[in-house]
């Protein structure tokens, strides 16, 4: 799957081909990490508190966009310079079809340019629907069943991304404007691990809440796999928590040659099928080889630590394809 460019910021390069000013909201420079050449040719449409985000640090000069529900396609190209030539959907929630209202007509305007247009139809990251859409690609799932085997392990998580913060933060951040998302929030994720006997009749039926087969390997490893566009980086994890996401303070363990084939297929079967062009998504096998993508984030954080692991895994990926 990954491209002949070495590195992620390589591919914008080659995307944009120019070099200018970014700005961000709606005219000062969006700043933070090294600049790439590019940058300023790339828009991002933006709904996060932004520094530390992995696209801030991989585009620093680009054009950021602060969304706003109310926002019409008029408003949105108006403060898009004719420069520009992608566009990019960052809306941390976990169901984002109604910022702005008119998504998909805006999407057909900035075609109607010339403008690729990223991540347009991502508008539901819920766990919910990540294994309904495994379901539907025919890809293995961790979707539990309340009838089984009662010493089967089983995780209770969050149905929304990060027990619905984002939400939270959205409140805060759109006061004054229309409300985006509505409904309880959960606060920070907190996974239950248990088995099914220990698990209540109402944890079942909650909305807010999904349970799913606790998947585990020997190792303790986990992947993550980070896209932009065509290119895909895989960062190898170890990990023996009894949460199966990737955790922040994991250690890079093993280079992409290393990622299983099992993993590599799930990735491009779910990212084909969901028209994925940034993003991440964390991988969990279980000691039979099989793969089962346990998490996806349209708006991953990276930190302030360096990008160079991510730009090595990304080479040494493209070094294989050349092969």
């Amino acid at each position: 799957m990954p491209s002949d460019e070495s590195t992620i910021r390589h591919v914008i390069e080659e995307r944009t081909r120019a070099r200018g000013g970014g700005m961000a909201g709606d005219g000062t420079r969006a700043s933070g990490g090294d600049p790439c050449v590019g940058d300023a040719r790339v828009a991002v449409y933006d709904h996060s508190s932004w520094r530390g985000y992995l696209l801030q640090r991989l585009l620093p000069s680009s054009i950021r966009l602060h969304a706003l529900p109310d926002d019409s396609p008029e408003d949105i190209i108006a403060r898009i310079p004719t420069s520009v030539s992608t566009f990019i959907f960052h809306i941390d929630l976990t169901c984002a079809e109604h910022l702005p209202a008119q998504r998909e007509v805006l999407g057909i305007r900035l075609r109607d340019r010339g403008i690729d247009v990223m991540n347009q139809g991502v508008v539901d990251i819920s766990k919910r629907r990540l294994q309904q859409s495994c379901a539907l690609i025919g890809i293995p799932t961790t979707t539990a069943v309340p009838h089984g085997a009662p010493d089967d392990l089983l995780i209770i998580k969050t149905n929304r991304n990060y027990g619905g913060l984002p939400e939270l933060l959205s409140r805060s951040r759109l006061a004054g404007h229309a409300e985006v998302a509505g409904g309880h929030s959960s606060g920070p994720p907190d996974y239950l691990v248990a088995r099914r006997a220990e698990i209540g009749a109402e944890v079942w039926t909650t909305p807010d809440f999904v349970v799913e087969n606790y998947i585990s390997n020997a190792e303790g490893r986990m992947f993550r796999a980070v896209i932009y566009g065509s290119t895909v980086a895989f960062l190898a994890f170890e990990s023996h928590r009894s949460v199966d996401r990737v955790p922040a303070d994991c250690t890079l363990v093993s280079a992409p040659a290393q990622v299983p084939v099992s993993v590599r297929a799930v990735v491009s079967a779910y990212t084909g099928h969901c028209r994925i062009g940034y993003g991440a998504l964390d991988v969990l096998i279980d000691d039979a080889g099989r793969a089962y993508i346990i998490d996806f984030n349209s708006t991953p954080f990276w930190g302030t630590g360096l990008l160079g692991p991510l730009r090595s895994l990304i080479r040494r990926a493209s070094d294989e394809a050349r092969q």
